[in-house]
């Protein structure tokens, strides 16, 4: 009888463990978003429609909204998120799929989501980038996917 080999293998972006990241993927409730933004659901639910937050929604669970918890997260680049919200707004493209297209790895950003690529992550290619110039190559692919799901 042989014994498996019982070495871990080497981590590759297509199996590596996100667990560690979770809490950026995580949903909260509108109350517990106000909770932490010290202030009311509705106010919450306003600076959402203003294009500040992405919130979900059900229809059959109208009143119950969620927000994804990166939201809060002190490395996020607010504007870089506000630029996607509205591009998404302005394309008439549900949030649910911005969900999906936030926490999708993606390839041009060596396999990032874009949630992590919003806190500050960034490809060793991207090193010799002005913020500008990172955020144009974000916003890029925020308009290929926008393309992509409306056709």
């Amino acid at each position: 009888m042989t014994v498996p080999d019982l070495e871990p293998r080497p981590p590759t972006i297509g199996n590596e463990d996100r667990g560690r990241f979770a809490h950026l993927y995580g949903v909260l409730t509108a109350q517990e978003m106000a909770d932490h933004l010290k202030c009311s659901p509705e106010a919450v639910y306003e600076r959402a429609v203003a294009g500040e937050f992405i919130f979900l929604s059900s229809p059959a669970r109208v009143d119950d909204r969620r927000y994804p918890a990166f939201q809060l997260n002190e490395r996020l680049d607010n504007s870089l998120l506000r630029q996607t919200i509205q591009k998404y707004l302005e394309a008439d493209v549900n949030s649910t799929l911005l969900w999906s297209f936030l926490r999708s790895p993606q390839k041009i950003y060596a396999g990032l989501t874009p949630i992590e690529m919003l806190l500050g992550g960034m490809p060793p290619e991207y090193d010799t980038l002005t913020p500008e110039e990172r955020s144009d190559v974000f916003l890029d692919v925020v308009d290929e996917e926008i393309s992509r799901v409306r056709w």
